[in-house]
This record gives C-alpha cells, sequence and structure tokens, in this order.
C-alpha cells in the first residue's frame, strides 16, 4: 500500500514528471491512502486515474467530497450524519457504505447487461428492416420506391419493436444470491463481454443475413405463385413485414433469460395487437390496404411462407446458443446452468443460509457452512473464443482443483 499526505500530494500533483511516476506505482500497489488532503486534491487524484483511459468510482458522504464525486465517472453519495451535499452532488445514493456492494455487483451488473442488449438490439432491429428497403431497389430499379407502406413503417420502431423491449428491464441472468457469493463473475463486466466491437459486427451480420432470407424467401413464393409480372405491391409487403414483426418478438424470447408475466404479456399481447390492426387497416375503403388482409388470411400459402421464414431464419439462431452455452459456456452460464438444473446432493446449491451454525444435509460440512463446487476447466468465453477462463484470477487454483465457496463467497 501506499500512504501519502496532502503536503506531499500538492507536491507531487504539480509537477507532472512527478504526477505520472506517482500514478505509475499507484496502480502497481493494492491499495493508496491519501490522508489530510483537500476537496481539490480529492478531485484532481480522481482526475488523474481518469486520464489514463481508467473508470472511475467516488464515494463520499460530506460536502468536502462533492468535487471528488462530480469528478468520477460514477459518484455515490452516502446519505447521514454529514447531510445530504454529497447525496444531491452524485449520481446514486446510499444510506450505508455496506450498501455499495449491492449497488455494484448486482444492481450494476444487471443495470449493464440490460443496457448492452439493448443497444444491440435496437441496431438489430432497425438495420433489419433498412436492409430489406435496400434490397428491394434492386428489383424496383433504384427508383426509390419503399418496399414497406408508410403506417407499416411509422409503427414499426414504435408499437410492434419499441413497446416490448422495455420488458428486458426485468431480465436477470443470475439470482441475487448466486452474484453476490460468487463475485469473480463481475469480471465479465469489466472485460466488456456484453457490449464490444465483436458482438456489434455479431448482430449486424445477424441482421443482414435474416432480412436477405426474409426478402428471398418472400420473393420466391410470390414468383412461383403470381409469376414475375403480377406482384402485387401491398400483399408481397405484407408477408415479409408481418414476418419482421414476429422474429422481433421470438427474438426477444430466445433472448430472455429470465420471463415474467409483463414480458409474456408484451411479445405475445404485440403479436395479437398487430394481426387486429392490420385487419383494421383492411376495412378502411380509401386506403390501398383495403381487404388485403382477408385476401391473405384465406390464401394457406400465405402462412405456410411465414412458417418457413420464421423456422428458417431463427434455427441458426437456436442451434448456435446452444452450441456455446453446452460446449463454450461463460462463468455466468455455468452458475445458471448450476442453478436450474437437477445436481446430486453434495453438489446442491443452497439459495439461502442456513438457519443456525450446523452445517445441513447439502453441500460439504466444513467448518460447519456449506460448500458449493465449481469446476473451473473447460470455461471458455463464446464473445473472445479464447481458452482464458472466465473465473480465471491470478491466485485461482489449478485447472482441475475445484473453487471451494463458503457461506459469503471466499475461497476456501
Amino acid at each position: 500500500s501506499i500512504i501519502v499526505e496532502g503536503h506531499i500530494l500538492e507536491k507531487i500533483l504539480a509537477r507532472k514528471r512527478y504526477t505520472d511516476a506517482f500514478f505509475a506505482s499507484a496502480v502497481l500497489a493494492g491499495s493508496v491512502v491519501c490522508c489530510r488532503v483537500t476537496p481539490h486534491q480529492k478531485a484532481q487524484v480522481v482526475s488523474l486515474v481518469k486520464e489514463h483511459d481508467y473508470i472511475t468510482l467516488a464515494v463520499g458522504d460530506g460536502g468536502n467530497d462533492v468535487s471528488m464525486i462530480q469528478a468520477a465517472n460514477v459518484g455515490v453519495g452516502i446519505s447521514g450524519r454529514e447531510g445530504l451535499q454529497a447525496s444531491r452532488a452524485s449520481d446514486y445514493s446510499i444510506g450505508r457504505f455496506r450498501f455499495l456492494q449491492r449497488l455494484l455487483l448486482v444492481h450494476g451488473r444487471f443495470s449493464y447487461h440490460r443496457t448492452a442488449f439493448v443497444a444491440l438490439y435496437c441496431f438489430y432491429k432497425s438495420l433489419f428492416i433498412c436492409f430489406m428497403q435496400v434490397m428491394f431497389q434492386a428489383f424496383d430499379g433504384f427508383s426509390g420506391t419503399t418496399f414497406f407502406n408508410s403506417f407499416s413503417l411509422l409503427t414499426y420502431n414504435i408499437l410492434w419493436t419499441g413497446l416490448p423491449v422495455v420488458g428486458f428491464v426485468f431480465d436477470k441472468d443470475l439470482s441475487e444470491h448466486a452474484i453476490l457469493h460468487n463475485p469473480q463473475i463481475y469480471k465479465d463486466s469489466q472485460r466488456s463481454r456484453s457490449f464490444n466491437p465483436l458482438l456489434f459486427a455479431i448482430w449486424l451480420f445477424r441482421a443482414l443475413f435474416q432480412a436477405f432470407l426474409v426478402f428471398v424467401i418472400t420473393t420466391m413464393v410470390y414468383w412461383a405463385l403470381y409469376g414475375a409480372t403480377n406482384l402485387d405491391y401491398n400483399s408481397i409487403s405484407i408477408l415479409p413485414f408481418t414476418a419482421s414483426v414476429i422474429l422481433q418478438q421470438l427474438t426477444l424470447l430466445i433472448q430472455h433469460n429470465s420471463l415474467t408475466y409483463i414480458n409474456h404479456l408484451l411479445i405475445w399481447g404485440t403479436i395479437a395487437a398487430y394481426f387486429v390492426v392490420l385487419s383494421l387497416t383492411s376495412l378502411v375503403v380509401p386506403s390501398d390496404m383495403f381487404y388485403v388482409a382477408f385476401f391473405l388470411g384465406r390464401d394457406y400459402h400465405f402462412w405456410l411462407a411465414l412458417v418457413a421464414i420464421l423456422v428458417i431464419t431463427l434455427s441458426p439462431v437456436v442451434g448456435l446458443r446452444y452450441y456455446f452455452f453446452q460446449y463454450h459456456p461463460t462463468a455466468a452460464q455455468v452458475f445458471q446452468n448450476f442453478e436450474t438444473s437437477t445436481l446430486p446432493e453434495d453438489h446442491a446449491w443452497e439459495g439461502r443460509r442456513p438457519s443456525t451454525g450446523k452445517a445441513t444435509s447439502s453441500g460439504d460440512r466444513r467448518n460447519g457452512q456449506n460448500m458449493v463446487r465449481f469446476p473451473l476447466h473447460g470455461i471458455n468465453s463464446p464473445t473472445l473464443g479464447g481458452p482464458e477462463s472466465d473465473m480465471e484470477d491470478d491466485h485461482a487454483p489449478s485447472d482441475r482443483t475445484p473453487l471451494l465457496l463458503g457461506e459469503r463467497g471466499k475461497e476456501v
């Protein structure tokens, strides 16, 4: 550890040569304690760390911590005896310092994964519909005519794909108990496993690939049924748009780790609402969509093509997800599988703490605590594809040694 007082820190921060040497030593130390420093010096230390591309978090409980909290990437204020100045200037406010663990490991991790998915999904669904528009231009001589009618494009991002994704705020890949007792899972967030250029490229390719399949199957079906010169513009656009709406809902269904009744209501309710709105628009006499939905609803080719599109576009996604989950799982997926599977009694996960200090029937009886074994070998990341274990640590046991976790998640 490094301990530095305020008057020494003032001299260090005055010259860049001293500042660089101080930072190089600080990152090698286990902890750095700055005592008897001014509020401005606290902010300077935080800014120094930020300048070297580190993400900083500042925690304070008084008015002299406001500058430091505002200088950090994330500021946390503790409301207590010293007033509410720190809480009012912070991004998050907690009542006790011990709540910081739950704020970071549980709520912070959940928020990161949810925000990362929503960002990737929003790019995916928008690029998906745009790619079909671009492909259609090759068939109409690049005249600029849109593939879908204006009403469909207006409701696509607002109703059919914008509202269902809101339910992802309830998604949880692991229980809070498992996260708190296994903090090494947090390394996935530190390594940007849920949002990185590779994942963005995967979702981009996914949108292009699925849009290509939807457009090709649609044109092949209508070409075979009606020929090259008898294609109805409004009828041919309903099939790919209907497939797109249902495909987006099923994508959310597949990507969810935990489904609540709100998720089911938003997903299946959106599909039902789409067909109701489609039927109502077909009743408007001045509209170009008049009677189109009823005409297609009686044609079994429409339903066969719709099912074929959904099966062909989703089968590779489901297959790849199953392959990576079974053979190249991340650390979180290993714990997820551990929670959802039925395991022998000596490997059972205790979801609650024992009421007494005595060891229970499940788990290892060691020091009166329930122990849980998690083998460390064979855990790879599908995102990075490397052999590195997601639960690997500098002092982790060998690949053939199971990691024993006690009641508080400590290695034994």
